[in-house]
């Protein structure tokens, strides 16, 4: 694989993307989002399910990536995305040993942020379940705007390690330690475009968000307004993970038929719809 040039106006461009894949093929997109999330739901009942549901992230982010490729070679979007990767040993023991690496870094930020804002999160969170046990109550809030941009930042960082590893995994045929190496040096080279992509997401959901409740409101469904914001979330959380082909076309090129023809012998085109 051969790293592009990343501008940081190309941020911009995938959330277009995003939202374009996602249009023009909602059902499909929005079926995987459901089954993933079934999946993790069911997963995290199980003992350690918690943490086993969050080492299959970046196998479960990946079959989006294989969903947009297969959207845009006009073929049909597979129903069940992740197969591929799990019937290949090369592959399991690579997404079992990236799962594992990015559950200790996830957990590890957590406990950095403990660490830094001095427990002032975990202090909200038991107090919120105090008073919602006791059955209301006021909350104190100060200082948790910081405290929470400290864990979204640390998160960031640790998504954009992982962020192209299973395509490089898979498609690039690396190890995991060169996936891992390749997907930081992709998103450290172009991280303006990240940054950027970032930041279009979260205003434009704010936005929406706004709007949708400003227009339920002035019909008199106060109630609605407030429940808003899933519906909202689920659709930009869709249309976000329906841009990561166009994030990983961006940012890598094949550097020749022999790297193409390996990618396809490990992943065979699906029958046209």
């Amino acid at each position: 694989m051969k790293l592009r040039r990343v501008r940081p106006l190309q941020g911009l461009a995938w959330v277009r993307a995003g939202f374009s894949a996602f249009g023009a093929q909602p059902l499909a997109y929005s079926a995987q989002l459901g089954l993933a999330g079934v999946m993790l739901l069911l997963i995290s009942m199980l003992p350690g399910g918690p943490l086993l549901s969050i080492a299959l992230l970046p196998l479960l982010s990946w079959g989006f990536t294989v969903s947009g490729r297969e959207q845009a070679a006009g073929r049909r979007m597979p129903a069940l995305p992740w197969l591929d990767a799990l019937r290949d040993p090369r592959q399991r023991r690579g997404f079992a040993a990236l799962g594992l690496l990015y559950a200790g870094l996830t957990f590890g930020s957590s406990l950095l942020a403990d660490a830094l804002d001095g427990g002032r999160f975990n202090a909200f969170v038991e107090q919120l379940a105090r008073d919602s046990a006791a059955g209301g109550g006021t909350l104190d809030a100060s200082g948790l705007e910081g405290s929470m941009a400290l864990r979204i930042a640390l998160l960031g960082a640790v998504s954009l390690v992982f962020w192209h590893a299973p395509a490089l995994l898979v498609w690039g045929r690396k190890t995991v330690a060169q996936a891992v190496f390749g997907s930081v040096l992709a998103c450290w080279r172009g991280l303006g475009a990240y940054l950027l992509m970032g930041l279009g997401w979260f205003l434009l959901l704010l936005v929406c968000l706004a709007l949708v409740q400003v227009m339920l409101i002035g019909l008199g469904l106060i109630q609605a307004a407030s429940l808003a914001a899933l519906p909202a979330g689920m659709a930009f959380s869709t249309a976000f993970y329906a841009s990561l082909w166009r994030v990983y076309t961006d940012s890598f090129e094949e550097e020749g038929p022999a790297t193409a023809g390996a990618a396809a012998a490990v992943n065979p085109p699906a029958p046209s719809a």
